[in-house]
């Protein structure tokens, strides 16, 4: 699953639910998904703020030109 796909089914969930067409055992049933759904989007999101704060910190590093004598 990727980031966008899983919004795309959360809105499915989201308006299935809202549009008051199901069963209380379905009802039910969406919702645990978009539980499920909504905790690994948020993973997601906190593994890519991860990579953006390395990014970040090696971005802000001094440049230093090697060398020629450093790559023997």
């Amino acid at each position: 699953m990727n980031f966008e796909k899983a919004l795309q089914e959360l809105e499915t969930i989201v308006a299935k639910l809202e549009s008051g067409e199901v069963t209380l055992e379905e009802a039910l049933s969406c919702y645990a998904e978009g539980v499920r759904i909504l905790a690994w989007c948020e993973s997601s999101l906190t593994h890519a703020e991860q990579k953006v704060e390395i990014l970040l910190k090696d971005e802000q590093k001094p440049f230093r030109p090697v060398s020629n004598d450093e790559n023997i």
